[in-house]
């Protein structure tokens, strides 16, 4: 009576919510009453309030029962690759950081999903390329299922910018009037210009970044890297390149904005430079776009005066700009060792059909399916997504290599080292590459 009872209940929701989300049959439904899956996700996201707001349904759709466990980012890793060693994985599902990808899929600490994306025909045609390159596909297999897609971009206050006072003010300063910087050298100029000017009776901050040691600091170094040496980190022989004359360029710029940086910003994580930048006296911050929802809020945000641009480049001789973004997110992926294969798999597939991604997309969520923004109603809810899909489209894949997580160490290291003036960005550089070329050498 209670398997019928359920069968009733999942065939209810069924139809009011759509067969697309219920990609599962009845007969095997019935099957998986008293299913259990568990699930490891990055703490604090929409994407994954998203998931738990959805447990229910799933559920009641497939017989199958989520524990989702959240951790904050630094400490996923460690609790992963304690499930790993299991010989039960304790993580059926879990959130992997576009970064560990290529680790975890060359150490096949993840199931290949190859076979069941082609078994039951999965859309994965349907993800935004970049993304899907970035976040899924490896060697010509599929290891994950992107999930959430972010991207660097340059936020600013549009009050600031727009105030009349404030134009002409900068304009006495510096001679020029005052626009949304295109390059690294307008982003500099302009942060000199604005800081110390007054704006509601406070002086402006030209810009708040978010530099803590050592993986922060080498995410915001990297944009500029990208976009000022039009080179990788690494040549075609995975040997570093990166200490060469560009890029200590690149990082000599970056330690010369010391003074107009936003008190913190040294040693500054997300949450402190979106919170300094939220304060309404900063006037740009470089950042991660999954931070729009919360400063788009008009409390604790900055509501109809966020400003949202593509991140600044460098300018070609034939006036083009060229732009670096970092690409980030995450995707879903199985556990190599999980037991519960079949009921991961049907779990994920759900989490990331069209009309979950769809419901997703129209909150401002990151979300990773085309289709989902050829709603029209999502760029009229927000406008941003535009600015979000082009830079998508231009950005950038950190170094994949099975030490990632120590090669990005090291070289945020070097970085923090300039930038707090411990070492000279030569000597900096030239020790994070001696480090990168050892770790190369002997992957773990």
């Amino acid at each position: 009576m209670e398997i019928e009872m359920r069968s009733r209940r999942a065939f209810l929701w069924t139809a009011v919510m759509g067969a697309a989300a219920a990609s599962v049959s009845c007969s095997w439904i019935k099957k998986k009453q008293g299913a259990k899956i568990s699930l490891l996700y990055f703490k604090g996201l929409a994407e994954g309030q998203r998931i738990r707001a959805n447990l229910p349904a799933f559920t009641a759709t497939t017989g199958i029962e989520v524990v989702q466990d959240e951790l904050p980012y630094d400490e996923i890793r460690a609790r992963q690759m304690k499930s790993f060693r299991a010989a039960t994985a304790e993580y059926d599902v879990i959130f992997v950081d576009d970064i560990w990808m290529y680790e975890y899929a060359r150490k096949r600490y993840v199931r290949d999903l190859s076979d069941l994306v082609e078994r039951d025909k999965f859309d994965f045609d349907d993800m935004i390329p970049k993304v899907a390159q970035a976040e899924g596909v490896l060697d010509g297999k599929t290891w994950l299922i992107p999930q959430r897609a972010d991207v660097q971009v340059l936020f600013f206050n549009k009050a600031i910018f727009e105030s009349p006072e404030v134009r002409e003010a900068y304009k006495q300063r510096t001679n020029v009037e005052l626009a949304i910087p295109e390059t690294w050298q307008e982003y500099a100029t302009i942060a000199r210009g604005l800081s110390g000017l007054q704006f509601s009776g406070e002086p402006i901050t030209g810009c708040a970044e978010t530099l803590k040691r050592p993986h922060f600091a080498f995410e915001f170094f990297a944009t500029r890297y990208w976009s000022m040496t039009d080179r990788d980190f690494l040549d075609s022989q995975n040997k570093p390149i990166f200490q060469e004359g560009p890029g200590v360029a690149a990082l000599e710029y970056l330690a010369s904005l010391r003074d107009v940086w936003a008190k913190g910003s040294l040693n500054a994580g997300h949450d402190e430079t979106v919170n300094n930048f939220a304060n309404g006296h900063v006037a740009m911050m470089p950042q991660w776009f999954a931070f729009y929802a919360v400063l788009k809020k008009p409390s604790g945000g900055l509501g109809d005066r966020l400003g949202v641009s593509l991140m600044p480049g460098v300018r070609s001789d034939n006036g083009s700009i060229r732009r670096a973004p970092s690409i980030g997110g995450g995707s879903l992926g199985i556990s190599a060792n999980s037991a519960n294969v079949e009921s991961a798999w049907q779990f994920i597939k759900f989490m990331t059909s069209r009309k979950i991604m769809a419901e997703a997309a129209l909150d401002g969520e990151i979300i990773t399916r085309k289709s989902a923004y050829e709603n029209p109603e999502v760029l009229k809810r927000n406008p941003a997504s535009q600015i979000y899909r082009q830079s998508l489209d231009i950005s950038k894949f950190r170094p994949r290599s099975i030490a990632y997580a120590a090669i990005e160490s090291a070289i945020g290291e070097g970085v923090s080292r300039a930038l707090a003036g411990e070492a000279s960005a030569t000597q900096a550089l030239a020790d994070a590459a001696r480090t990168v070329q050892e770790l190369n050498a002997n992957p773990q």
